[in-house]
């Protein structure tokens, strides 16, 4: 039941990065942005069932909110702020895409290197 629940509660996370990032971008026509929503799909479903397997409690802790009554009012401010942080990222990069044109495309070499390292990073 907890890889379940795991292999749910995981699945929200990058639909709503690819929610932010493409309601943002005004098209689902974005292969970059695609390929990423769909390999970090891909990895926070795989990590749930290790953990769902290895280290059960890590997934339930995973699982709950990231703010909580137990919190101080500081770590809750800092939490926040890094979520909201996480949304402007995401939209600035939508937005720079295709409309500020501020940062030049990675190249496909750069972009080949950036999946690597957040695949080896994640894991």
């Amino acid at each position: 039941m907890l890889m379940i629940k795991g292999l749910i509660g995981s699945f929200f996370q990058p639909v709503l990065y690819g929610i932010v990032l493409l309601t943002a971008a005004g098209t689902w026509r974005w292969p970059r942005a695609l390929i990423f929503i769909i390999a970090y799909t891909i990895m926070r479903q795989i990590t749930s069932i290790i953990l769902a397997l290895v280290a059960p409690e890590s997934l339930k802790a995973r699982l709950r909110s990231p703010v909580s009554q137990k919190q101080p009012r500081a770590e809750k401010v800092v939490v926040l702020s890094f979520f909201l942080a996480l949304g402007v990222w995401l939209i600035f990069i939508a937005f720079d895409v295709f409309r500020l044109h501020i940062l030049p495309p990675p190249s496909l070499l750069v972009s080949i290197i950036g999946v690597v390292l957040f695949l080896a990073g994640y894991g």
